[in-house]
């Protein structure tokens, strides 16, 4: 998702669809039904499978998506400022050209591929807490703004016939949604010592004012406030460092995940289209890790990431560890011993998933 002209990018989506268009063409061959393909997205996964539905180019291409932990409304979803990061890139791997990137002729992607991997992956550009550098944007030729598409109904182009037009937004809200989300989404918005140890209100403060300047554009000041307000409780005299996290964490979620899922399934649901919400509440036994040095993490309910591993089946697979997956699933949980609880809940989510994608 680098831009590196004036041209139109987004690669990354088109890639995707290729992949698609391979699926569909091939669904046949493997026992599969075209006209049933399911896009199934976690976090950014959940980002391009939500662009998709209101994208002109994926039209007809998939009829159901499930989302998980990610919608095109968070506010980490799409790049604010591509051609800030690609001047960044450009800047370090010394391939500053005499054009500006805003200039037609202008183009990186030469130079650039001149450079050895390892140069480009080294190179990590400087983001907002809470936002990405690398992700799709909005250029109004692939993509135009995913929340005016998704409450008018979709993309159409001004080339296109009205027939196809007309399927286009109605592409939304043929589509059959399911949207899936834990309790502390916004867990890896903090590190290893606060989560742990908590902090004071101060702290919180620090952090939830950073959340709002970088995500709100306006009004940061009276939207801080009703945060605060929000997410104190109020009948505790002392504010101490655990229950303070406990609250950070939930504003975290809500603003960064929960929140913008629950738009967007509002949105579908508000025009009469098929939508499923679900919270995954289950903890692990294991979940946080065990006795003191859980540091109370039972208290956050399930993290981000805990219901990978259960949309995937492991638990079901008579406690195999998964080996090498856990750090990568979620850095708070021990996932390689379940517990029959576990596997159980695993069945019901997995039979309610497959349901989904046989059915909507």
């Amino acid at each position: 998702f680098l831009k590196t002209s004036n041209q139109q990018s987004n690669f990354g989506l088109l890639d995707v669809i290729a992949a698609l268009h391979w699926v569909k063409e091939s669904a046949d061959s493997f026992s599969g039904d075209k006209n049933r393909i399911t896009l199934l997205g976690y976090r950014t996964g959940a980002v391009i499978a939500n662009l998709l539905l209101v994208a002109q180019i994926a039209k007809g291409l998939f009829q159901r998506a499930i989302l998980i932990s990610g919608s095109v409304l968070s506010p980490w979803a799409l790049q604010r400022r591509p051609e800030d990061v690609a001047k960044e890139l450009s800047t370090a791997l010394g391939c500053v050209g005499k054009l500006p990137l805003s200039h037609p002729e202008s183009d990186l992607a030469p130079c650039l591929r001149k450079k050895h991997v390892s140069e480009l992956i080294s190179f990590v550009p400087s983001s907002p807490k809470f936002l990405s550098a690398y992700a799709p944007y909005v250029d109004n030729v692939l993509l135009n703004n995913p929340k005016t598409l998704m409450e008018s109904g979709g993309q159409s182009s001004s080339s296109s016939s009205s027939s196809s037009q007309h399927f286009v937004q109605d592409q939304f809200l043929r589509a059959e949604l399911l949207i899936l989300f834990t309790t502390s989404e916004g867990v890896h918005e903090l590190n290893d010592h606060e989560l742990r140890a908590g902090f004071e209100s101060d702290h919180r403060d620090k952090i939830l004012r950073t959340l709002v300047r970088n995500v709100f554009n306006y009004h940061q000041q009276e939207i801080l406030s009703i945060v605060r307000n929000e997410y104190t409780d109020w009948e505790r005299p002392i504010l101490h460092p655990i229950p303070l996290r406990d609250s950070t964490v939930e504003a975290l979620s809500d603003c960064v995940a929960i929140g913008p899922c629950l738009q967007v399934a509002g949105i579908h649901a508000k025009r009469g289209a098929k939508t499923w919400v679900m919270h995954f509440s289950h903890v692990s036994k294991d979940s946080g890790g065990a006795g003191e040095e859980s540091a109370g993490f039972e208290r956050l309910g399930s993290l981000e990431g805990d219901i990978v591993p259960y949309v995937m089946g492991l638990p079901v697979t008579n406690n195999i560890p998964a080996l090498g997956l856990n750090q990568h699933i979620s850095p708070f949980a021990a996932l390689a011993n379940f517990s029959k609880q576990d596997a159980f809940v695993a069945e019901m989510l997995l039979h309610y998933v497959a349901n989904f994608v046989k059915s909507g």
